[in-house]
């Protein structure tokens, strides 16, 4: 079999590098658009490092000085010497075509770098038999690194991201649909809405009802909005739905589990499931951990998402694994990874998450999440569900707003019927039975 080369542009290359020494203002374009590793010429590779640093240390990028800098390396020979430097500013007809060549550079690099990653999944797909889905996450994660750079944009003026904002205003001006909505008007008092891209932490103690608060806030969602995606890695999806159809059907959970409901119970209970079969929700459940490209895969097959919930990343892969990295810093990465992906779809992203054991069985604050991952940090919105004496199984409580970038915080009086599994604003009591 006849070995393929690569796909290259060396006379691209040597354009550029050329070109740059013609010009040196061309480097303030260039630099930005392509790195070292993107020549194919280990030769052309060196000069355009050394030139990146020559840059850097705000020297000047001529034939005399990249030379010198070579020599000082020990790698003139290497790279040519100084006859090979003025070679390549020979080849230069117009420096005005510099642009135009170092696309050509670019885009090469992109296609080696889809060949290697070709190679990659190749290798997963063949070793991947004990684990099939870390060699799709494998897979996946070299596709996306080989093709994340042919896209990269590097900043963006003013004016874009202004009219970025103006389009969203527009679209949400007499549209109430623009946002996500809460069960809770006061919450939506608060802080507006929620909208997509934005990551929405929900942290409380253990048996404070938080996973149950999710689950209203991923059916109101559903009814109002469309499809939900949720991820329960730590109660599952059974004991979810169970929660909500005791919510929908006003019936005691412990009742339902053991099937003791008579007369008009039953009948609320038929009503609670044919409803359910009507709730855009989707659950993923799984008996091992997910890990964060197992959610973004998830979630890239459904359509019209209007919100994805996370209870809680405690539980995924990433944070179960070990290695040089902290957990602290392992599950930050996570949770940014979720973040992106919110973003990516343009959905908010809803995460239950537990409070450090500091913020046990007290009035919770920012400072109880300070040791999981820099939530604080990467929220745009933090809400604890808090009720005191939790074991007498008291229902009042309420539901406070610790952080809100473009709202304000806050506390909203509640109530949690623990029989239920139901949040309520207190002052709507009357209207519920």
């Amino acid at each position: 079999m006849i070995d393929r080369i690569p796909p290259n542009a060396l006379e691209s290359e040597m354009t550029v590098l050329g070109a740059i020494m013609v010009n040196p203002k061309l480097a303030l374009e260039i630099f930005p658009v392509l790195k070292d590793d993107d020549f194919y010429s280990p030769a052309n590779a060196g000069i355009y490092r050394v030139m990146l640093q020559l840059d850097a240390a705000a020297k000047p990028l001529d034939k005399i000085t990249i030379a010198t800098a070579l020599q000082a390396a020990g790698n003139a020979e290497r790279f040519g010497g100084i006859s090979y430097l003025s070679t390549l500013m020979d080849t230069v007809q117009t420096a005005s075509t510099a642009l135009h060549h170092a696309s050509l550079v670019r885009e090469t690099s992109v296609l080696r770098g889809l060949i290697a990653a070709g190679a990659e999944i190749v290798s997963a797909g063949y070793g991947g038999q004990a684990d099939v889905e870390a060699a799709i996450a494998t897979a996946e994660k070299a596709l996306h690194d080989a093709t994340t750079r042919s896209t990269e944009k590097r900043g963006k003026w003013m004016g874009e991201v202004a009219q970025g904002i103006y389009t969203a205003v527009s679209d949400a001006n007499g549209n109430p649909k623009s946002c996500l909505l809460s069960p809770f008007p006061a919450v939506d008092r608060h802080v507006g809405g929620f909208y997509g891209g934005e990551f929405v932490v929900l942290a409380g103690s253990p048996g404070v009802g938080k996973s149950s608060l999710a689950v209203q806030f991923g059916v109101h969602a559903a009814i109002t909005r469309g499809p939900v995606a949720v991820f329960p890695l730590e109660m599952g999806d059974t004991d979810t739905v169970r929660r909500w159809l005791a919510s929908m059907a006003r019936l005691d959970v412990r009742d339902m589990r053991r099937g003791d409901l008579r007369g008009e119970q039953w009948d609320r209970f038929a009503d609670s499931i044919a409803s359910a079969t009507e709730v855009p929700i989707k659950l993923f459940d799984a008996d091992r951990r997910l890990s964060v490209a197992d959610i973004r895969r998830d979630c890239r097959t459904m359509t019209g998402l209007s919100l994805i919930i996370v209870d809680h990343p405690g539980f995924l892969t990433e944070a179960a694994l070990s290695g040089k990295s902290s957990k602290h810093e392992r599950l930050e990465a996570a949770y940014i990874d979720l973040r992106n992906i919110g973003k990516e779809l343009g959905v908010p992203m809803l995460v239950v998450q537990h409070l450090n054991r500091s913020g046990m069985n007290k009035r919770p604050t920012l400072a109880e999440l300070r040791d999981g991952g820099n939530l604080e940090g990467i929220a745009h919105i933090v809400l604890f569900p808090y009720r005191e004496n939790i074991d007498e199984n008291n229902p009042d409580g309420e539901l406070i707003i610790a952080k809100s970038r473009d709202g304000r915080t806050g506390s909203i009086p509640m109530r949690f019927d623990g029989a239920t599994f139901t949040w309520h604003e207190r002052k709507t009591l009357g209207a519920v039975a």
